[in-house]
């Protein structure tokens, strides 16, 4: 495997799944190992979110789906991010939850950060979720609807 960043998860079973480029921007740069990790059990979906004009689900009864899968979504999130210089000469590491809404028209909106390390992983994973192609959308009793996500990204420096 090349120099560069995994993107993987674990799924229910805690069985992982990796992903890596051979030509991430990493290595292209001449940079330490990086990855970037998604834990599939801990995408979070806050129970009912409603405001006066629209209304967001966390639960329903078809998430909203990555086109491809998760595997395209780590295709995605790896291509995509690069460990920030700051944080790495920091030795910064750990997990960035990224809050937004995939819209019932299967874009994503209001990206935010839930949780963040500093160092600039911050602003690199929400600019990476801000990047993401539009899903399909989740659905309630059939119909397409505007459901709340937070995708967890974890930054890791490799030896």
């Amino acid at each position: 495997m090349a120099a560069g960043q995994v993107v993987s998860y674990e799924d229910q079973s805690d069985s992982e799944i990796e992903i890596s480029s051979k030509s991430s921007s990493a290595a292209k740069k001449g940079r330490q190992k990086t990855s970037a990790e998604i834990s599939r059990n801990n995408i979070i979906n806050p129970e009912f979110l409603s405001d006066s004009t629209v209304t967001v689900f966390s639960v329903v009864e078809n998430l909203p789906e990555f086109p491809g899968g998760m595997e395209a979504l780590f295709k995605h999130i790896q291509e995509k991010i690069s460990y920030p210089d700051s944080a790495r000469l920091l030795g910064i590491q750990g997990t960035v939850y990224v809050s937004f809404v995939v819209k019932k028209s299967g874009t994503v909106d209001n990206a935010y950060i839930l949780r963040g390390i500093g160092g600039g992983c911050d602003e690199e994973a929400l600019k990476v979720v801000k990047s993401m192609p539009d899903w399909i959308p989740g659905e309630q009793k059939g119909k397409p609807v505007n459901v709340q996500m937070a995708l967890p990204i974890k930054f890791k420096l490799e030896k």
